[in-house]
């Protein structure tokens, strides 16, 4: 509490605080300087020891560094394949450095070749229907002169 609110105990207070800190102050010191006296020659004068090295210029040096906090890459890539699947193989993993057009993983292609195949066997399929409707036409040109050919005419025999 400050002076001001107990004003008795004021300017005596602060009397009595300092001639305690004194007095405790001189009593530490006195103490100190007792047991230093109280020391042989030897402990009180004895080197302490010291260890020594070899002073080594150097032009550069390493520092090691540990250090807390979140890294981001300079460049983000959005990767996906040109068509969906499952997922065959998984080369790269994440944070790894690769090398420019490597292959990343790989799709199973077994579906995708299936379709391919019905896919082919549908088009071998409509090319042997064009080539009937081609041989269809083709005949159908054809008959009316083989029709002209087979009609009976009439011969006349007179003379």
């Amino acid at each position: 509490m400050s002076a001001s609110r107990h004003p008795q105990i004021g300017s005596y207070g602060t009397l009595l605080l300092s001639l305690g800190f004194a007095a405790g102050l001189t009593a530490l010191l006195t103490t100190v300087i007792t047991l230093r006296a109280s020391l042989p020659e030897q402990a009180q004068s004895a080197p302490l020891p010291v260890a020594t090295l070899l002073f080594q210029q150097e032009d550069s040096y390493q520092e090691t560094l540990r250090l807390t906090g979140l890294l981001q890459a300079r460049e983000r890539a959005q990767l996906a394949f040109e068509v969906p699947g499952l997922l065959l193989s998984l080369d790269a993993r994440e944070g790894e450095r690769v090398a420019a057009r490597a292959v990343l993983g790989q799709l199973d292609t077994r579906q995708l070749e299936a379709r391919r195949a019905a896919a082919a066997a549908d088009l071998a399929s409509v090319e042997a229907d064009l080539e009937l409707a081609r041989l269809r036409s083709e005949r159908s040109t054809q008959l009316p002169q083989l029709f002209l050919l087979l009609r009976p005419t009439k011969w006349d025999l007179t003379l």
